[in-house]
């Protein structure tokens, strides 16, 4: 063998020990898993973790340490791969990859505090396409974004609008142990005969206990003109609306309904008179209270004393009088002695 080919031989095999030099560093430098994590995170809300491994040979492991306060929850359902450890103590989680390319795990995070602080860490494992083992640190994202709640921004001059809960409207409570009955009334209780005209027929349904203030039908026949055939009880009260035909007379009209088990079926009646039209029913004139003045009295003027005349005492002329008398019947005396 000439020294030229014993130096080609020589040639040749360093090539070779290059390139396989050359070929294991890269085969193992691209073996890689990347971390995936959400924008955000709430606290104690369950959030999604996705690993993606490049170049696994056939099978592969991810050791992961979640952050103090998460907790993990399970494997994505929607996701390959095989739980192959979790220790709550440590918080370490081993998930084995069979041939996936992907796996996402859910995780539970933690207070607010706790997701401000977060990190997550791990380590890869797998074997190279010449049975060595060999392994790495997961890259890709390793913290969290606490989310926070959007403050509502209200709208400028709206106006909230709370519509009140209407309060039935029931006939007084009747004494204790009156029987099961309708209460039903009509208004107007007249009305013209003239077609068109309606009154409002109001029930409410005593039950011998209280009153059904909802999700009871109540049925209407009405003798003269037309009425609703029935309606729903609600909030106490079933109305139906009675318009007068053209014939004058008194519609009697039944309401009826259903209380079933022991009770069973109650009625009751009232009447709508239909008028004749365009004539308003007089009223009965009430008489007039006729109010007597009570006289008033008029008092009597006091006498004005009339006034003595200078120099003269009062009652003069009496005194005088009678001192004349006196004199008079001492003469008449004296002369009957003589």
């Amino acid at each position: 063998m000439s020294n030229w080919q014993i130096w080609s031989i020589v040639a040749i095999a360093l090539f070779l020990f290059a390139v396989v030099v050359v070929i294991m560093p890269a085969t193992a430098a691209a073996v890689s898993v990347n971390r995936d994590l959400p924008d955000k995170a709430y606290p104690g809300e369950e959030i999604d973790v996705s690993l993606t491994q490049t170049d696994f040979h056939i099978t592969g492991y991810v050791t992961e340490t979640l952050p103090e306060g998460f907790r993990y929850q399970g494997l994505s359902l929607s996701s390959g791969g095989e739980t192959r450890d979790y220790d709550e103590t440590t918080n370490n989680l081993t998930i084995e990859f069979r041939e996936e390319t992907t796996i996402t795990y859910v995780v539970k995070a933690g207070t607010a505090e706790q997701i401000k602080n977060a990190e997550f860490s791990g380590t890869w494992g797998t074997i190279d396409r010449q049975g060595d083992k060999i392994n790495g640190d997961v890259t890709g994202d390793t913290t969290l974004t606490l989310g926070e709640e959007p403050t509502p921004t209200p709208t400028p001059g709206a106006t909230v609008t709370v519509t009140p809960t209407p309060t039935a409207t029931l006939p007084p409570t009747p004494p204790a142990g009156t029987l099961a009955h309708i209460a039903l009334g009509a208004n107007p209780a007249d009305i013209p005969a003239d077609g068109v005209s309606t009154s409002t027929l109001i029930a409410s349904v005593w039950n011998g206990e209280d009153w059904v203030l909802d999700n009871l039908t109540v049925n209407f026949n009405t003798s003269l003109g037309k009425i609703t055939a029935s309606a729903v009880i609600e909030n106490g009260t079933a109305k139906a609306i009675l318009t007068a035909g053209k014939e004058e007379g008194v519609a009697t009209i039944t309401a009826e309904a259903n209380l079933s088990g022991d009770i069973g079926i109650v009625t009751n009646t009232t009447a709508v008179n239909f008028s004749t039209p365009g004539v308003t029913p007089t009223p009965t004139p009430t008489p007039p209270v006729t109010v007597s003045p009570t006289p008033t009295a008029t008092p009597k003027p006091s006498p004005t004393p009339t006034s003595s005349p200078a120099g003269e005492t009062p009652g003069f002329e009496t005194v005088f009088a009678i001192a004349g008398l006196l004199a008079v019947a001492y003469l008449v005396l004296r002369g009957r002695k003589a």
